[in-house]
């Protein structure tokens, strides 16, 4: 979702206090390392979650308490868990051996690749 290599609980416990569209960042909290860090959101991103956040205040409006979750479940209690939706798409579409986890792991490969075609501009890989 965020260009970045964010863990599929992380990007689903994000909270709206924990988006700031206007500097494009996103706070993760809960994170595998328990530590908070903030990631960027890309640019062509922040229309889809404008209009992300549009609907969202209508369907927040059913729950009987809102909701502090970016994606909540339909009592807005607690996050929306898509795995079994995720299964599903992927059964349907033929798709064998292949979790949410590993969108991850592809573009962690990519950013070390990026890494590497910058480097050799002389940019830092830091």
């Amino acid at each position: 979702m965020l260009r970045i290599t964010v863990r599929f609980r992380s990007l689903l416990s994000l909270r709206l206090k924990d988006l700031d569209l206007q500097r494009q960042v996103a706070i993760l909290r809960e994170t595998k390392n328990k530590e908070t860090r903030k990631v960027p959101i890309v640019h062509y991103l922040k229309d889809v979650l404008v209009e992300h956040l549009n609907w969202r205040e209508t369907y927040a409006e059913k729950m009987p308490e809102g909701s502090k979750y970016l994606f909540p479940r339909d009592d807005g209690r607690l996050p929306i868990d898509i795995r079994k939706a995720w299964e599903n798409a992927r059964d349907k579409a033929g798709i064998i051996d292949f979790r949410f986890h590993d969108l991850r792991r592809k573009r962690k490969r990519e950013e070390k690749s990026d890494v590497g075609s910058l480097t050799a501009f002389g940019f830092p890989d830091n």
